[in-house]
């Protein structure tokens, strides 16, 4: 898994790290601003993934923090970029599935 994730980071267009503080206002701020890119993202056609080993492996963390220059602590790594044409989007459940009357 790591090595995939390695040679998929190589290629990604960009990559985006949200740090922010432990706390809950902070976290969510984060989480909105996540939400405002994914959608922007999704709207301009591009696919995203998240790389969580770096942020979830607590050695990594620090060391992820000082390659971005950031005072807060990193929260999630998102890939971004396009896809080949081989690739077929995640397949999405009918709205009504999810959301009753």
């Amino acid at each position: 898994a790591a090595r995939r994730a390695r040679a998929r980071t190589r290629v990604a267009a960009a990559l985006i790290l949200v740090a922010a503080e432990n706390d809950r206002a902070s976290l969510l701020r984060a989480g909105e601003s996540v939400e405002r890119l994914l959608l922007t993202v999704t709207r301009s056609g591009l696919q995203y993934s998240f790389l969580n080993q770096p942020i979830e492996v607590a050695e990594l963390r620090p060391v992820l923090q000082g390659l971005a220059l950031t005072k807060s602590p990193p929260q999630l790594l998102v890939r971004i970029g396009r896809t080949n044409e081989t690739t077929r989007p995640a397949p999405r459940r009918q709205v009504s599935s999810v959301i009753q009357p």
